[in-house]
């Protein structure tokens, strides 16, 4: 099995699903230890996202709740971002409270999609973060999740590559000798997928509903000038 035969199995999609127990959990993993944030918790809706907190705002607790519809998520070479609309507006959007909690929303939106580690992102600065009176949106390069975002696309690429591989070795090939070549090849590809996920990735068919919570799919487009067609398949990242 050579590695243009490997290069077949590079997905064309990867399904993406961070249901509302996975993302509340995420939540409460974010703002651990944080002061002024408790008790925040997401309810999944059809087509939106009810977030709500305890914050200390001027040394006086109060509970915010706000409703935000996703947008888009952009990962194109010129802009990574990530946009929500916010479909009930408030006069509170300017204070820290909220934004740190909203930079920590986002936060754990795209850890949980995208499978990365929540634990290993802080949080050091708000910068990057827009938050208007009808929309939030977050700058993934600034918030620093633009390369653990093509990591883990990376990585589940040729997760799925190995397993596509290993499950198509032809019967002469089975057993310790092909295994062998297969993991000599794996370094190369590994940098395939690393370089179609740094340049090429882009996000599709987002949706929100009760049922499933935040659903869509990660397109990796074939490279320009490559010769191989990929085949479609998918894998939940949850």
């Amino acid at each position: 099995m050579n590695l243009d035969t490997l290069k077949s199995f590079i997905p064309k999609s990867i399904t993406l699903k961070l249901d509302a127990a996975k993302m509340n959990a995420l939540l409460q993993e974010a703002i651990a230890g944080q002061q002024n944030i408790t008790q925040a918790s997401i309810v999944c809706e059809d087509g939106s996202l009810q977030l709500s907190a305890s914050l200390l705002l001027a040394g006086t607790r109060m509970v915010y709740t706000t409703r935000l519809g996703l947008d888009d998520i952009t990962l194109t070479p010129d802009q990574r971002s990530i946009s929500f609309r916010r479909l009930e507006p408030d006069n509170l959007s300017g204070s820290g409270p909220v934004a740190m909690l909203m930079a920590w929303f986002i936060k754990t939106i795209v850890c949980g999609l995208f499978g990365v580690d929540i634990a290993a992102s802080s949080l050091s600065s708000l910068d990057g973060l827009v938050i208007e009176k009808n929309r939030v949106t977050a700058d993934l390069d600034k918030l620093g999740l633009t390369a653990r975002i093509q990591q883990a696309a990376a990585e589940k690429t040729a997760k799925l590559v190995k397993e596509q591989a290993e499950l198509r070795l032809p019967d002469g090939f089975k057993g310790i000798a092909a295994r062998v070549a297969l993991q000599a090849a794996l370094p190369t590809l590994m940098q395939k997928a690393s370089a179609l996920a740094l340049q090429r990735i882009q996000v599709t068919n987002l949706r929100i509903t009760a049922a499933e919570g935040l659903t869509g799919d990660l397109m990796l487009a074939k490279a320009e000038n490559e010769p191989v067609e990929s085949q479609p398949m998918s894998s939940s990242t949850t």
